[in-house]
């Protein structure tokens, strides 16, 4: 299903099977030097930029396989840009996703602590109805400036919107400079928490119907 274009060559369409390499390489150019990430994966940039890939990757084919909303935005023939998340009822991983999740927490020390720590930054404040959630939205550093992550984010509240069972949209973010930004889609801050480093936002934007 396409969505909607964001500039003529730009398109705005659902994430398949075989965007999963292109895109978690996407949000890795676009999150390695992003606050949360660091905090959960220290140290030089190089390594960082591998595990966010592989994180972003697993997260993308997990929300695939149980029809979890995921756009991208193609752009020149790349995908320049992601918007990925849950629906109310997001069900159970598929076993094969969820040993390689395992596998991947296990082998990356303290990073289980480290999601620990983000859970208790970030439950506190999470929306009790059922809702929406935007885990990823990102715009390849290239094509910054040609509005994909509004086109994204209008897509993704419309997806929101159109489902009679959620009572909204909510998203965290470690970047104070995006606030503003979400605001403007209609997002409040409802409250935030430290993560390493990092200090986590988290906001939430009830449904316009």
């Amino acid at each position: 299903m396409t969505v909607t274009s964001a500039q003529p060559e730009t398109v705005v369409r659902d994430a398949g099977p075989d965007d999963a390499a292109e895109a978690a390489r996407c949000v890795a150019r676009a999150f390695t030097t992003e606050p949360l990430m660091s905090a959960f994966f220290p140290g030089p940039s190089a390594p960082r930029a591998a595990a966010v890939t592989r994180f972003s990757g697993l997260l993308l084919r997990a929300r695939l396989a149980i029809g979890a909303p995921c756009l991208v935005a193609s752009s020149a023939g790349r995908i320049a840009g992601i918007a990925m998340g849950y629906g109310p009822d997001p069900g159970a991983w598929p076993g094969d996703v969820q040993t390689e999740w395992d596998s991947f927490i296990a082998s990356t020390p303290g990073l289980a602590d480290r999601f620990e720590e983000y859970h208790r930054a970030t439950s506190p404040f999470g929306e009790s109805r059922p809702h929406h959630y935007l885990g990823v939205i990102a715009v390849d550093p290239d094509f910054q400036g040609a509005a994909l992550d509004g086109a994204l984010m209008r897509d993704f509240c419309i997806l929101a919107d159109g489902d009679p069972a959620s009572a909204g949209l909510a998203l965290d973010t470690s970047n104070p400079e995006n606030l503003n930004w979400y605001a403007r889609f209609g997002f409040s801050v409802l409250g935030s928490g430290p993560v390493g480093s990092a200090t986590v936002w988290s906001l939430f934007r009830p449904h316009s119907r």
